[in-house]
């Protein structure tokens, strides 16, 4: 297209030119709107996720001893402790009792490296343990679910407890009177 051009007198061809760059300038103004658009969207999803991580941390530390609570009172095991911290690092929840074992140093906790079993909270609102591995190895792990209800007065409105076999039990309990019902 550019030789037919050329082979015509330069006006044309100048004037073919200033179209095209018309055209790639109105592209770019587009394109640097649209890039614009995105990153002040993708700021205000990411800044209103930080309002919600906030408060959903704030409800679960508020719940956290109690849940432990249960845990502990169900698998009658010392394994879960009843001592929950906030890693100033990652904000995420880690059990910071009883798994020494497994994670030598109280530093790892602050690493988030899997190698202990851990409480985080997720962007659903989701409470979960993870497994524990140790020297590279994984262990079976209890995986906890828990669906905080974001109401006043704070409930625990289901935990369900996954295990290795991948039996399910879930339990109804609430923060109100710390009782535990099978469903």
């Amino acid at each position: 297209m550019a030789r037919h051009y050329t082979q015509s007198n330069e006006k044309d061809f100048e004037k073919f030119l200033n179209q095209h760059a018309k055209k790639l300038g109105k592209i770019k103004e587009k394109k640097v709107r649209e890039a614009r658009e995105q990153a002040a969207g993708r700021a205000a999803a990411l800044d209103a996720y930080h309002t919600w991580h906030k408060n959903a941390l704030a409800q679960a530390t508020q719940e956290a001893p109690i849940i432990l609570d249960w845990v502990a009172q169900f698998t009658k095991t010392p394994l879960w402790g009843k001592m929950l911290k906030l890693s100033p690092h990652t904000g995420n929840f880690q059990i910071s009792t009883a798994i020494e074992y497994a994670c030598p140093s109280p530093y790892a906790f602050e690493r988030m490296e899997h190698r202990c079993q851990a409480f985080y909270l997720d962007r659903t609102g989701a409470l979960s343990i993870h497994q524990i591995q140790k020297y590279g190895e994984s262990y079976p792990a209890y995986t906890i679910e828990l669906l905080l209800e974001h109401a006043a007065p704070p409930a625990i409105t289901s935990l369900a407890l996954s295990i290795e076999d991948r039996t399910i039990l879930k339990i109804i309990a609430t923060a109100l009177n710390r009782d535990l019902t099978e469903e």
